[in-house]
């Protein structure tokens, strides 16, 4: 469990030294990350985790530490506003104290701590959902495709069948370039509030409380509001929405999947989330082998499969080429190579001078053959665990060794492996996990 910490922390300083884009020195936190998720897939695997639990302590140091890097930039936007630099400053300050507080205060006056850990809480959620007032313009290419994409559909017109242009030169979409799926919540909260980041502000939130939830199932006590409270005080969960990542929206079916899954609910449901979960983007399609290690029922996979077909259903009814080009195809094809990216493809344009691999070239591989290696290593030990530590792997695989990685693909992986450690937890009560069922 520690070294699971500890590569939570090696990947938060990464994107504390880099924001997401290529940096040697963050480069090698990201190594030191991705080999301490290994080398704790590799205990869990062989039987050990009972020897290396943390108690609250430890949970409550590192919760403190993502308080302390609020204090240091931030956020670094296009836009960046004073006001909202030395409100996120203060926040983190607040957060701080609030944190001891209600931590020292939990076992002569539980109410009480209990109470001021809901206001800590609420913090960042304020916060988050200043977003659109204080920086209400934002540059980044990802926030003008949602936004442009959220109006058309919202004026009854096929995002994929027009061309929304970028604000910047370096590439020409014929139309949206995200799957289908992400444009539900978009368009919602464009409708309801003009902005899209307001819509993934709040799958954000909702994601903390299923956070929340299956701590409280699965491990109780402190470390149950401790671990979401790490979450809502991610040292670049600001930037990511600020940017309109659509990681945001991608780590609450994420989160929905394994409460479902924890909480027992229908499997039915659960393989329905997991198929939409799969569909936001196109490298999550590497995960459907390791939702194998619990799945083994073929009547779920039709009911994955809804999942995945479903939100397609209004889009490629009007235009169903420009749909699967501009949704799924589009990045394999037409992304250029980029050497900002934090990633191994980066230095080896560096060290190579003109090695640049674009991202089917060196991604593809790399996603397949991890894909391929945590499912053959975890298919004897079929459980929830198991199913994460593979995910976590193959994602984080894709991104470090590939050739595409920003912020908000790194989000996504310590998202994962926050909802990694209560599963992980739970082991040491002796809560059984539901095993995949033939």
């Amino acid at each position: 469990m520690k070294r699971l910490l500890l590569s939570y922390i090696m990947l938060c300083f990464a994107l504390m030294v880099s924001d997401g884009f290529y940096n040697r020195l963050a480069l090698l936190f990201m190594v030191a990350s991705y080999v301490m998720l290994l080398a704790a897939a590799w205990v869990f695997y062989r039987g050990q985790q009972s020897v290396d639990q943390p108690n609250s302590s430890v949970l409550l140091g590192i919760l403190l530490l993502s308080c302390g890097l609020w204090l240091v930039v931030p956020v670094i936007g296009f836009d960046r506003s004073p006001l909202y630099e030395n409100l996120t400053v203060s926040a983190g300050s607040i957060a701080m104290v609030g944190v001891l507080l209600g931590y020292l205060l939990r076992s002569r006056w539980p109410r009480f701590g209990k109470a001021v850990f809901l206001l800590v809480a609420l913090i960042p959620l304020v916060v988050w959902f200043l977003i659109p007032r204080v920086l209400p313009v934002q540059g980044v290419d990802v926030y003008f495709f949602h936004q442009r994409a959220a109006a058309l559909v919202g004026e009854g017109v096929n995002p994929y069948s027009v061309i929304i242009g970028t604000p910047y030169n370096f590439i020409k979409p014929i139309g949206y370039t995200y799957p289908p799926a992400n444009l539900y919540p978009l368009a919602i909260a464009y409708y309801l509030t003009g902005d899209v980041r307001w819509g993934q502000a709040v799958l954000m939130a909702a994601t903390a409380v299923l956070l929340w939830l299956v701590a409280r199932r699965t491990v109780g006590g402190v470390e149950s509001e401790l671990i979401p409270l790490i979450f809502l005080y991610h040292p670049r969960g600001i930037l990511v929405l600020d940017y309109s990542f659509n990681e945001t929206i991608i780590i609450f079916p994420f989160a929905l999947f394994i409460y479902l899954f924890i909480y027992r609910w229908s499997p039915a449901a659960t393989a329905f989330v997991y198929g939409i979960f799969v569909s936001l983007k196109p490298y999550l399609a590497f995960l459907f082998l390791p939702w194998l290690i619990i799945e083994r029922r073929p009547r779920n996979f039709l009911f994955a499969l809804c999942g995945i077909l479903v939100p397609l259903i209004p889009f490629i009814s009007s235009d169903f080429k420009g749909t699967i080009y501009g949704g799924f195809l589009f990045v394999l094809q037409n992304v250029p190579f980029r050497a900002d990216s934090l990633s191994v493809s980066s230095l080896l344009f560096e060290l190579c001078g003109k090695c640049s691999v674009s991202w089917a070239g060196l991604s593809l591989p790399v996603g397949v053959l991890a894909a391929v290696c945590t499912f053959l290593f975890f298919r004897n030990r079929p459980s929830l665990t198991s199913h994460l530590y593979a995910s976590t792997i193959v994602m984080f695989s894709v991104f470090l060794l590939g050739s595409l990685a920003f912020v908000g693909y790194y989000y996504l992986v310590s998202v994962m492996i926050l909802f990694l450690i209560p599963v992980v937890l739970q082991q040491r009560d002796g809560v059984t996990e539901r095993e995949a069922k033939s």
